[in-house]
């Protein structure tokens, strides 16, 4: 079974290089997308866009979940489902916290609770959660139903750091659960992008269709007509729009803060732009309120030619 190297992101890991990520090996994160507050994570929008822009695949986001009951375990749910607005991934849900243990088969019924909104509203759902965790207050618990759920689980050898290039000890592998789909080896990965630590995972198996997607869709693009799509980023980013004379936040007067254009040709003629070998184009940007600014914009180029 092929192995993904994989990391995840949260607000915790500040504002990531993606471009600097994907240069150094990485190829498969997963996002958190929920804080305790149920809003989403800060970073999660910055983070999702920046795997987009670079090609590091998307196999998932995680929700810590703070859901004692059954009714704060579907509130949860219904909010992820409403951040992630229409996008499909795998939702692990990431059972670790204080809250969370003793709550003997009351566990089950909140695990459940959550799943069904997940899968009812089209995502994929798993679990994350820690080894001892696991076997001390889900496993006791749990019917057949629920040890034959998708799980990733974390387990550390030591505290060393470790970069992409640093192999887990196979032993330390924790083969507790009958489909293990992700194992996290350590939390002081260390990867070119991200200042501070980061998680380190291996992903098996579930996520080779994530890859299957992405390479038919860069296929099936290569052939389209030239097109210019672009999004807008004010206080959110805005619904991307496509051969438009208008931008996508001509009713607001919030300033641009960012933008992100793809096209499917290989030249984009704009004035006052410098496009850099790493991606990157410098242009001077008028705003509906008639304030410029510079912009540093990440450009996805797919060729028609």
């Amino acid at each position: 079974m092929e192995k993904i190297k994989c990391g995840d992101f949260a607000k915790w890991n500040g504002d990531v290089d993606w471009n600097k990520v994907k240069a150094a090996g990485l190829t498969h994160a997963v996002l958190k997308v929920i804080n305790k507050q149920l809003e989403p994570d800060e970073q999660f929008e910055n983070n999702w866009r920046g795997c987009q822009l670079t090609g590091v695949h998307i196999c998932g986001v995680y929700n810590y979940v703070y859901t004692p009951t059954v009714e704060k375990a579907i509130e949860a749910a219904k909010k992820v489902i409403e951040i992630l607005d229409g996008r499909k991934v795998t939702v692990y849900m990431d059972i670790e916290d204080v809250v969370m243990r003793y709550l003997e088969s009351g566990i089950i019924d909140i695990i459940k609770a959550y799943k069904q909104v997940i899968e009812e509203a089209g995502c994929t759902f798993a679990i994350y959660t820690g080894m001892s965790f696991f076997g001390s207050y889900i496993k006791p618990y749990a019917d057949e139903e629920v040890l034959n759920y998708n799980y990733w689980i974390a387990r550390y050898k030591d505290y060393e750091p470790m970069t992409l290039a640093d192999e887990p000890e196979e032993s330390r592998k924790p083969l507790v659960v009958n489909n293990l789909v992700g194992w996290q080896y350590t939390s002081v990965g260390r990867i070119d992008g991200v200042s501070g630590n980061v998680d380190l995972s291996e992903f098996y198996g579930m996520h080779d269709d994530c890859d299957a997607d992405n390479n038919t869709e860069q296929e099936e693009n290569n052939n389209n007509p030239v097109n210019i799509t672009y999004a807008a980023y004010t206080d959110k980013w805005w619904d991307e729009v496509t051969n438009r004379d208008d931008w996508a936040v001509s009713a607001t007067t919030q300033l641009l803060k960012g933008l992100l254009l793809e096209w499917t040709e290989e030249v984009l003629s704009i004035e006052h732009t410098q496009l850099t070998a790493t991606g990157f184009l410098m242009l001077q940007v008028t705003t509906l309120t008639t304030q410029t600014m510079d912009l540093r914009v990440i450009l996805l180029m797919q060729s028609t030619l």
